[in-house]
């Protein structure tokens, strides 16, 4: 279904729509990771001695979850690229006469 859509676009839709598609599952394994660093002592440390909302998302939560965030990514990416086999072989996105055919 996903090739059938994005067909008209080539490659460049195809792979926005796998971001799109792979999007939720990051993001719930973001949310998971955000809510146990929450209750780490050191976030809580920093929430006591007053440091503002902002300053600890960005310099303690993302300091946490940045590391583990890069490397969900990158192994989506390796589970993106092994989908490409399968649609060589099913001639989805071939620019002329596919042989055998």
């Amino acid at each position: 279904m996903l090739v059938l859509v994005t067909r008209p676009f080539g490659v460049a839709g195809f792979i926005a729509s796998l971001a799109l598609v792979g999007w939720p599952e990051i993001g719930e394994f973001v949310r998971a990771e955000v809510v146990r660093a929450k209750t780490q002592p050191f976030i809580e440390a920093a929430r006591s001695v007053g440091v503002p909302g902002r300053r600890l998302i960005t310099g303690h939560l993302f300091a946490t979850v940045g590391p583990q965030l890069l490397t969900v990514a990158a192994l989506e990416t390796g589970r993106s690229c092994f989908c490409w086999p399968s649609l060589a072989s099913s001639a989805s996105f071939s620019q002329g006469d596919v042989p055998g055919r």
